[in-house]
């Protein structure tokens, strides 16, 4: 008790000074932040004991609720967060560390290790140094704070009974809340719209990334589960973050889910395929049915919106201002990357580019290409820590969804995550769930359940 306490103190005066780092520009709510930190140290208090900290790590992830559906800046919320689970991770790994536990136990966890300290630490520092753009550097360092979870969720999973359960529920509440954001976007726009058009090529794309790992997994844990309490409440979560995705109108979304849903099945375990797709063919049909029936102008509108989202693949190539736009943003960053592969130019590294979307000339360190963002932001030793990590991960799962040692309903999972893993590897050539804090936290989940 006595090493958990001092340990708690210790590291709490660290979390303090890397808050105050991370809120260099001083507009972000310090107040709020400074409440989130007092909670966090509350709650490291509980992990003395197993139920502690099982409530430690499920109030972390249910305040990055917050996190989703944010816009430019830091909102309250967000702050409250990163407080709390900022003391929460400096307390469970200074606890480790004075306790005298290894956090490396094999291959993989020297992979995430290095990626956390070399790949995000080293390299947020070096963009420091060299003067990259601060406010773009705060934004990543926020961005790709929840990688500091993999070890606790890892760990979770690994060793306690409620850990893969946890994060399944953590995925369900972002996609389910991503889902009632989105309909509540779609019934304004009904509400505003004037012609039929106005509704149908709106898009909504908040927690894209939450929705198609929760349903992926979701999925491919259904035919396994016996308790028909339990195998409601996942054919209700589906059915709502399905739903979600297809509101979300995001090409690239639809397309990656349908190749990780194949993955997953042929990845899931002989017992539950079959079942599985059965249940893919009558609940859909049921869905369609059921919600026709409901709301039949709202059905149509969405219809004729995702019929012209799927037409339009065809020539979006060659037509759609914003992939164009998006060729031209990665021409830019490859110029980069190819001045500095090896070492990378630091978080926080602008690209000048011309955007054909604003008509005038960018300045801004997003690219919605995962790999280049990666690559151009910490070099080509960077990015192979960091697809190492995520191959190493899905064949560990699929390793995992083929034992017979493990329980049926954890092979199914397993092969969800397997799926989840494909989908997000396969969206994020055209996406960058990387530089979004709320979709890099589902990558860390997904990749530490792995």
């Amino acid at each position: 008790m006595i090493v958990h306490a001092g340990a708690t103190a210790i590291v709490a005066v660290g979390a303090l000074l890397l808050a105050a780092v991370l809120l260099l520009v001083p507009t972000g709510p310090i107040p709020v932040l400074a409440v989130g930190i007092v909670a966090g140290g509350g709650l490291c208090l509980l992990g003395v004991t197993r139920a502690g900290a099982a409530i430690q790590l499920g109030a972390v992830l249910v305040a990055a609720t917050a996190l989703i559906g944010g816009g430019d800046g830091l909102s309250a919320g967000e702050a409250l967060y990163l407080g709390g689970s900022l003391l929460y991770t400096a307390v469970w790994y200074g606890r480790r560390l004075i306790g005298g536990e290894s956090l490396i136990v094999g291959l993989d966890d020297v992979v995430a290790a290095a990626w956390l300290v070399g790949g995000i630490g080293l390299m947020l520092a070096a963009g420091a140094l060299v003067g990259n753009h601060m406010g773009d550097l705060r934004a990543e360092a926020i961005a790709l704070f929840p990688f500091l979870l993999y070890f606790p969720v890892k760990d979770a999973v690994a060793r306690q009974k409620w850990g893969l359960a946890l994060v399944v529920a953590a995925l369900s509440l972002y996609g389910l809340y991503s889902t009632v954001l989105n309909t509540l976007a779609i019934q304004t726009a009904v509400a505003e719209a004037t012609v039929w058009y106005e509704v149908a090529n709106v898009r909504f794309t908040t927690g894209e990334t939450a929705m198609a790992a929760c349903l992926l997994i979701g999925l491919s844990a259904l035919p396994a589960v016996r308790s028909l309490t339990a195998r409601g409440v996942l054919v209700t979560i589906c059915a709502g973050v399905l739903a979600g995705l297809l509101i979300a109108k995001s090409r690239g979304y639809w397309l990656s889910a349908l190749f990780g849903l194949g993955i997953a099945i042929s990845a899931a375990p002989r017992e539950t395929r079959r079942r599985q797709v059965l249940y893919l063919v009558g609940g859909g049909t049921a869905l369609a049915l059921l919600a026709t029936a409901l709301f039949y102008d709202q059905v149509v509108l969405l219809v004729e919106g995702v019929g012209i989202r799927f037409v339009s693949l065809a020539t979006a190539a060659t037509t759609d201002i914003s992939l164009l736009n998006r060729y031209a943003e990665n021409q830019t960053a490859w110029g980069e990357i190819q001045a500095n592969p090896i070492l990378g130019h630091g978080w926080g590294r602008q690209i000048v580019y011309y955007s054909t979307i604003s008509e005038g000339t960018s300045h801004w360190s997003f690219i919605h290409n995962a790999y280049l963002f990666t690559w151009h932001k910490a070099g080509l030793w960077g990015l192979a820590l960091l697809l190492t990590l995520w191959a190493r991960a899905a064949i560990r799962a699929a390793s995992a969804a083929r034992s017979s040692a493990l329980p049926v309903v954890e092979r199914a999972a397993a092969a969800g995550v397997v799926g989840a893993l494909a989908a997000l590897a396969l969206v994020a050539n055209t996406s960058n769930p990387l530089g979004i804090a709320d979709a890099s936290l589902v990558i860390v989940l997904v990749l530490a359940t792995g």
